[in-house]
């Protein structure tokens, strides 16, 4: 009797423990499912002329954003890609809510996710119609790794994060962050107030800024074409090149980053530069006057040199 009641008991305890895995199992195939990207997806969210003032994008997708003049005469955001089932199921209960649409383009995260290994593929495409673009106060954007792409972006506060993602920018106006770890930053043309770029390990590139600039790389290099405002740039290992147009002042430290300038601006001031162990190149007839130019180097080379500042364009 007591050999019966221990088989049952058995017989039971298999019975629960295979129920279970045949759950879990079955679980796992649905999030699997509904987490697979690649279903093709349009959504358009639309407010009254003035009412969205704040744009907000969390993504593990690569996105292209670009600012279109409203066709319509409202402000409206609208979505063009290819996601998982379960973050089209989350866009669609999703509406402007105190002049704030916050995308969250996420992929669920569980144990036993095959599709978690890497960043979805697809790009999603992301246009934003404003009737004046003067009343858009914030356009942030975080990512992951993936690739974050921005055209004619108009807001009074930019602000991208961005983990080992590239940062890719056309236009961008307004006061402006942007920040990887170890992604690149490529910005064509800037004009606001203050940017401030940060890379610890990636290259940060930008063709022209206007307004004052601050960036600090790691061992990245910074390059920027035609400098037009004040300039704070630092360097752990990175080179630094830069050519200031209008710069009233110009601030560069390094410690085994080579630096070199392209001084289109001959009668501004004079130069205070400094290297402990490495080289020294100014022109032979430097300027005088009010100081506007600081460059400090550990070991890294200095060069300073006569340029064109159209030569740049």
């Amino acid at each position: 009797m007591t050999t019966i009641r221990l088989n049952r008991k058995i017989v039971m305890g298999s019975l629960i423990i295979v129920l279970i895995v045949i759950g879990a199992i079955s679980w796992l195939l649905y999030m699997n499912y509904i987490s697979r990207p690649g279903t093709a997806h349009t959504q358009r969210w639309s407010a009254q002329p003035g009412e969205l003032k704040h744009l907000q994008i969390d993504s593990d997708y690569e996105i292209a954003v670009e600012f279109e003049p409203s066709t319509d005469g409202k402000d409206s955001v609208q979505l063009h890609g290819d996601l998982s089932p379960y973050t089209i199921s989350q866009l669609q209960q999703l509406n402007i809510y105190q002049q704030t649409l916050h995308l969250q383009l996420k992929q669920p995260h569980y144990l036993g996710n095959i599709w978690s290994s890497s960043s979805p593929a697809h790009v999603q495409y992301i246009t934003v119609y404003l009737a004046d673009p003067r009343h858009m106060e914030s356009a942030e954007f975080q990512l992951s790794s993936s690739q974050t792409n921005l055209t004619d972006v108009t807001a009074d506060r930019i602000i991208v994060h961005s983990g080992s993602g590239r940062i890719k920018a056309q236009q961008l106006k307004g006061q402006t962050q942007l920040y990887t770890s170890s992604g690149d930053i490529l910005v064509q043309q800037w004009h606001g107030s203050q940017l401030n770029m940060e890379s610890s390990s990636g290259n940060i590139r930008v063709n022209q800024a206007i307004g004052r600039t601050r960036s600090f790389t790691g061992s990245g290099q910074l390059h920027i074409e035609r400098l037009d405002g004040e300039g704070q740039i630092e360097s752990k290992s990175g080179d630094v090149e830069i050519t200031p147009i209008h710069a009233d002042i110009l601030n560069i430290k390094t410690r085994s980053g080579n630096v070199q300038v392209h001084d289109s601006l001959p009668t501004a001031g004079k130069y205070d530069i400094q290297s402990d162990t490495g080289k020294i190149k100014l022109p032979s007839s430097p300027s005088s006057g009010q100081h506007y130019m600081h460059i400090r180097t550990t070991t890294g080379n200095i060069t300073v040199d006569k340029s064109n500042p159209t030569s740049s364009l």
